[in-house]
């Protein structure tokens, strides 16, 4: 058991837009870490469906803006 963690996966997420929030995901960190002594985590996915094609701008702004969430949550 991972520290009484359940996930429940429903339907196919990539089809959903979501909101952008780097900030929720420093704060996320932040909490692991200050409530589990800092243990390594491993981000296996995070990204958003586009449509765009080959136009990749918010793609791009969309990374720069989560990994530069998890520097924040790490310095």
């Amino acid at each position: 058991s991972d520290m009484g963690v359940s996930m429940t996966l429903l339907g196919n997420f990539s089809a959903f837009e979501y909101d952008v929030v780097p900030w929720a995901m420093e704060a996320v960190l932040d909490h692991i870490k200050q409530s589990y002594g800092n243990p390594p985590v491993y981000i296996l996915e995070n990204g958003r469906p586009m449509k765009q094609g080959l136009q990749d701008t918010p793609r791009i702004e969309y990374l720069q803006a989560y990994i530069g969430a998890v520097l924040k949550s790490i310095s």
